[in-house]
């Protein structure tokens, strides 16, 4: 109540002083707006808060309510309360525009929830107020889905249709009815046994209802399919008529020919075509032997499934066309400047007749025309080859004899291309002459090879230098000097280099097998040559390979053990063959009805043959069987090994998580099939951790350590098959805020971690050194972390509070994080004329920090040199210079525990970047300090000061010294308007003083200073002190440590005299160390002594006189 009249106060008095320049104005301040404050007073002082009372409801587990929850809060002044924002710890509320709740609680959730609201009276803040929700258990009805089962007609399986079913409190479920319209069904063992009517095939439809413990049920059905018992083979009656052109391919089909088949679907039947004469096949593609035309004979049969037609000769008839001259290739090998000549008919062939050897001299053969090109296109080039060689028809010889003629001296490689037209114009295609000509006739060359006898395909066989025909050292019979080398050729054969053998790769079916060969004689090599090895055609075992799946991973329960199991050399090249294939299994003779250990393969209706479905039967729990294929000529392949493995249980739903302080119960609904389960917890404290726990029923019991809460997730188990997916995670176990953990991220960063139940943001908190907390939403998150940037140096803590978008509704604060130190450093620098000021954050426990400078190109200054004193751990620290002199400069800093140079201290922070001081004109002129370089204890010495010319603006110059064993630079005094200045120092300590001159003033309107460091004078102080006494006949002065000589010398000066002005002479220069001199000047002279050092330096003139005489002047002067 206070707070409230605190803050209405507030308010008033800030209206007031609104209303002050308007009154002061001499306005008169509106008569409603005084009558409106004086209200606003009134109501602060006098408005009471509203009373409010904590709801307690019951629910049921999935009810929904409309809930009052002003009905029992009360407001002392009667004013109209309405509800302004409403939370729920678990369900969903909806503020209501007539102000009451609509609360909905999780699906299938039971236990505590919580209702947090904010109350308002139009006056005061809004006050908070809660409702406690409890939600008892009820009863949920299970949950009965669909199954398909596929069987054959005269069998019988058992369905486990509570596999898929489910409840979701984990109750036994049991099948209660069950009905079936085309085959007898029961209940056995928790599953369902169905058995088709006899001889019935087609589809049936299974309706059952299944019953949880408290008698809650659901219904689903069984969608069948009973395959037809086929017993007879089909015939095929007759064809249609077939034509096609020679060279072209043709597609056949079932529709083709006519077939009866009693007892099979048409979708059932694959048509089949075997091998003949004259053709090959590539599925049900036809392909005529090249150039072949006349009737072709084709084997065709009809396979049902189960039975094979006997074979049917189906013609087609291959028309006649006029086929395209062929060009070949050839690699000529010939030496420099040598002519050779090729019959080109050699080079060529035509389809449509034979004609070598008995039709070498067909007549036809004279009209053919051969043209040379050098760009590969059907131009004549008259003979011209790319190199400049030319190809010339021999005068009076056949037709087809060319001569070619190098070009003079050439070595390398020529060529060139040509075009047949045959006697009715047709042109072949492109054919090629390549000419490889040499220095020599050394190398061997291949002209060609000898009629090669058939290999068969499974057999390895070699070749010999004697298959060949070479050309080597001038002759034609030299072969045995030479040897041959065999290239490998990957996919189509392989060599064996230590004995020779090619072996021809098993799946290459094609009849010439080409081996690219070459010989050498140990120095050169001839040209490759390709050999055309002719195969006989051998039948080749298929081959099978093995498989091992889930039944859930077989796509409707089916396996094609056609192209996915099985490879055969044959059916590459020719796919129909596949449709004559047979399947054994379990054993190489098959088995009965194809049963196998726990289940039955059937073969799948309008699928290719090979493709069989498995069905599992009621003794299921995985199964592994053997088979084999056998092709169409009886040779039957490997033994292949099937394993499917029993389905994964279903992935068990959300678990609901249950708290009682620290104890945490997990409740899941149980799953078909499985016989354990995997819980898997993850724990969120300062670090998430997730460990996995084994649980026999549908129930887990945990607990949460302080500041952490859980979530879990589950796994249905089954020994036999393995583990679902994971279940979606639970709710968290509690809506808290783990403790939060922070570090330094980057350079002067802080990122701040924690882990809590979902909010829509965060609240941080900071705890800067010993600063109480920041106040609360001065930094927020919608994440679970934060991070700032460029952080001031000093210690900081960290805690959070998650809440909604107002900030309204919050949970408790988290625990304190850790203490994260960010290191000392420089964060902000001010350059402001000849003024720096540096800033930093302060460093709890620090006694100074050291501050270093980099100024222009010199090192840093020396550790001490420049300390600001610690103590400040509030806000920031700052250190000052005035008049810096021009330049630029960076900066760093440590903080040290102790005294200078006898202290503890933390790294050097980065450096600053770098920051200019204005300088001053560059026509200024240099400032100098001058006095003696020695002098004694306790003696004063005039300093000077002044410029080397007079400025061209007026400047104020101050004298520095910087005493012995001092850090701080001590003004001593100045000049204004460039006036030249002398100040008198006494010199109380021995050492060496160091003294400085600074020129400061106006430059367009920025104060700039001159550099101090480029005045040094130094002096230095003997730890001596320097006495004479004059007794009217004897000097006497004190004894003396490296002084090389005593100057003495004279000045007549009586009563009022200023020796300053007095005329000296010399009276005497001691080089033997007397401490002593006699003296017969008259009465009224003065002396004045000096010592001076081996290095050529002098102390100042110390003057003295008759002890009966008074001084005018002072009795200390710089020695001339």
């Amino acid at each position: 109540m206070n707070v409230i009249r605190i803050a209405l106060s507030l308010l008033f008095i800030g209206m007031c002083i609104l209303a002050t320049p308007v009154l002061s104005a001499g306005l008169e301040f509106p008569t409603h707006m005084q009558f409106m404050l004086k209200n606003l007073r009134e109501n602060a002082l006098a408005n009471t808060l509203p009373m409010i009372t904590q709801d307690h409801i019951t629910l049921d587990e999935d009810q929904g309510s409309v809930l009052d929850l002003l009905s029992n809060d009360l407001d002392p002044d009667q004013d109209p309360l309405r509800i302004v924002s409403v939370s729920a710890k678990y369900g969903q509320v909806t503020l209501m525009p007539d102000g009451q709740i609509k609360y909905e609680p999780p699906a299938h959730f039971s236990g505590q929830d919580e209702i947090t609201y904010l109350l308002y009276d139009g006056r005061a803040n809004p006050v908070r107020g809660l409702a406690k929700i409890t939600v008892n258990s009820v009863n949920d009805a299970p949950v009965a889905n669909d199954d398909a089962v596929t069987l054959i007609a005269n069998t019988q399986v058992d369905i486990n249709v509570l596999d898929n079913d489910s409840d979701i409190d984990g109750d036994f479920l049991t099948i209660t009815q069950v009905t079936a319209q085309y085959g007898t069904v029961r209940v056995k063992n928790g599953a369902i046994e169905y058995r088709p009517y006899a001889e019935y095939d087609g589809s049936d439809v299974i309706n059952y209802t299944i019953q949880d413990a408290a008698n809650a049920s659901a219904s689903a059905k069984v969608l069948v399919t009973v395959l037809k018992e086929n017993k007879t083979a089909p015939v095929i009656t007759g064809q249609k008529s077939l034509v096609m052109d020679e060279d072209t391919s043709f597609e056949l089909d079932i529709n083709q020919i006519t077939y009866i088949d009693v007892d099979s679907l048409a979708t059932d039947m694959t048509f089949e075509v075997a091998d003949g004469q004259h053709y090959t096949l590539e599925g049900l593609t036809l392909k005529p032997a090249q150039h072949f035309n006349g009737e072709l004979s084709v084997p065709v049969t009809l396979f049902d499934g189960k039975h094979r037609s006997q074979v049917y000769n189906l013609k087609l008839v291959v028309n006649e066309i006029n086929d395209y001259p062929e060009a070949g290739q050839i690699i000529w090998e010939s030496v420099k400047d040598e002519k050779f000549a090729l019959y080109m008919r050699g080079m060529m062939h035509d389809p449509d007749f034979n004609y070598w050897p008995l039709g070498r001299n067909d007549p036809r053969l004279e009209q053919y025309k051969f043209i040379f090109s050098k760009n590969a296109r059907r131009e004549d080039h008259g003979g011209w080859t790319n190199a400049g060689g030319r190809f010339v028809q021999v005068p009076g010889a056949r037709t087809d004899l060319y001569e070619y003629t190098p070009p003079a001296n050439f070595v390398g490689r020529d060529y060139v291309f040509f075009f047949v037209y045959d006697e009715q114009g047709a042109p072949s295609g492109r054919g090629d002459i390549v000419i490889d000509i040499k220095n020599d006739k050394g190398a061997p060359v291949i002209i060609r090879h000898l009629d090669i006898a058939k290999v068969r395909e499974d057999t390895p066989f070699s070749l010999s230098v004697h298959d060949l025909y070479i050309r080597y050292k001038g002759s034609h019979s030299r072969n045995s000097e030479l040897t041959l080398e065999v290239e490998n050729m990957p996919g189509f054969y392989s060599v064996d280099r230590a004995t020779g053998q090619i072996t021809i790769d098993p799946l290459y079916e094609e009849p010439i097998l080409n081996v690219m060969v070459q010989v050498t004689d140990g120095a050169t090599t001839s040209n490759k040559h390709r050999v055309a090895v002719p195969l006989q055609a051998v039948n080749e075992a298929p081959q099978v390979s093995d498989l091992d799946i889930s039944i859930n991973g077989l796509p409707d329960g089916e396996i094609d053990f056609r192209t996915q199991l099985m490879v055969d050399p044959e059916a590459n090249k020719a796919p129909g063959l596949l449709d004559r294939f047979s399947y054994q299994f379990v054993t190489p003779t098959g088995s009965a009805n194809n049963q196998t250990s726990h289940g039955q393969l059937v073969r799948v209706p309008g699928k290719p043959h090979g493709v069989f479905r498995y069905v599992p039967g009621p003794t299921f729990r995985g199964d592994t069987f053997a088979f084999w294929v056998t092709d169409e000529q009886g040779l039957q392949s490997n033994k292949g090994t099937v394993i499917i493995r029993a389905s994964k249980p279903a992935v068990p739903n959300t678990p609901v998580v249950q708290s009682n302080g620290s104890q945490v119960t997990v409740n899941w609904a149980k799953v078909g099939g499985a016989s354990y389960y995997i819980v898997s917890k993850a724990r969120y404290s300062t670090e998430v951790s997730e460990t996995e726990h084994r649980a026999e029923s549908n129930k887990f019991e945990s607990a949460d350590d302080e500041n952490t809460y859980s979530q879990y997730r589950v796994r249905a188990c089954s020994d036999d098959a393995g583990c679902s997916a994971d279940s979606a995670w639970s709710l968290p176990s509690r809506t808290l805020v783990t403790t939060p953990v922070a570090f330094v991220r980057r350079k002067n960063e802080i990122e701040v971690n924690w882990h809590s139940a979902p909010a829509d943001q965060f609240d941080v908190q900071i705890k800067y050194n010993d600063n109480p907390w920041t106040v609360p939403g001065r930094f927020v998150s919608d994440k679970s972390s934060i991070s700032w940037p460029n952080l001031e140096s000093g210690k900081r803590r960290y805690r959070v509070r998650g809440c909604d978008d107002s900030l309204a509704n919050c949970t408790q604060w988290s625990a304190e994080s850790n203490t994260v130190d960010i290191p000392v450093w420089i964060h902000k620098v001010s350059v402001e004329g000849s003024t720096t000021t540096l800033e930093w954050g302060p460093v709890p426990g620090t006694s100074y920090y050291d501050i270093s400078i980099k100024y222009n190109s010199n090192d840093w200054t020396v550790p001490g040199r420049f300390t600001a004193p610690g103590g400040n751990e509030t806000g920031n620290n700052q250190l000052t210079w005035n008049n810096v002199d021009g330049g630029m400069r960076a900066y760093k800093i440590r903080s040290c525990v102790g005294e200078v140079g006898n202290a503890v201290c933390s790294d050097w922070s980065s450096p600053t970047g770098v920051y200019t001081t204005p300088e001053m004109p560059a026509d200024t002129p240099a400032l100098k300090v001058s006095s003696e370089t020695r002098t004694f204890l306790d003696k004063t010495e005039s300093i000077d000061w002044h410029f080397a010319s007079e400025p061209s603006q007026n400047f104020t110059t101050t004298l520095f010294v910087l005493p012995p064993n001092k850090l701080e630079m001590i003004a001593l005094s100045s000049r204004a308007n460039n006036q030249p200045g002398t100040h008198r120092y006494r010199f109380s300590q021995p050492g060496i003083y160091r003294f400085f001159a600074q020129a400061c003033g106006q430059v367009t309107g920025v104060n700039v200073c001159s550099e101090r460091w480029e005045t040094e004078h130094r002096v230095e102080v003997i730890n001596q002190r320097f006495v004479v006494e004059y007794t009217g006949t004897h000097l006497r002065w004190s004894q003396l440590t490296g002084v090389k000589q005593i100057v003495i010398e004279s000045a007549l000066c009586g009563l009022g005299c200023d020796v300053s002005s007095a005329t000296w002479k010399p009276v005497a220069t001691l080089t033997n160390g007397e401490l002593s001199l006699a003296v017969t000047e008259p009465k009224g002279t003065a002396y004045r002594v000096k010592a001076c050092f081996t290095d050529g330096s002098c102390t100042s003139w110390t003057i003295v006189r008759d002890k009966a005489e008074k001084l005018k002047a002072p009795t200390l002067y710089r020695a001339n």
